[in-house]
């Protein structure tokens, strides 16, 4: 299971976007934003939601996600498609 860091980790890279990227538009400094990654800095609610939005992710879904979910993987299998995202509704 992934913590909430890394699930925002991996959706960030799926969707191309780098850490300095995220940081300019949350308006902190990158190592803070790495550090947040990293489960280093407790993430305020209003934080995750602009993270949510930034990743063009329902904020629920993201709290939910499971790699499963990240990676398109059937439930019981180990057969890998493109990566890709899904929204959970």
């Amino acid at each position: 299971m992934h913590t909430l860091g890394q699930k925002i980790r991996i959706v960030r890279q799926l969707k191309g976007y780098s850490q300095e990227y995220m940081a300019l538009q949350l308006g902190i400094s990158q190592n803070a934003y790495s550090k947040l990654e990293r489960g280093m800095i407790r993430l305020r609610t209003d934080r995750l939601s602009n993270i949510a939005t930034l990743l063009e992710i329902p904020l629920y879904n993201l709290a939910t996600l499971e790699e499963r979910h990240l990676l398109n993987e059937a439930p019981g299998t180990r057969k890998r498609k493109m990566p890709e995202i899904i929204y959970l509704d």
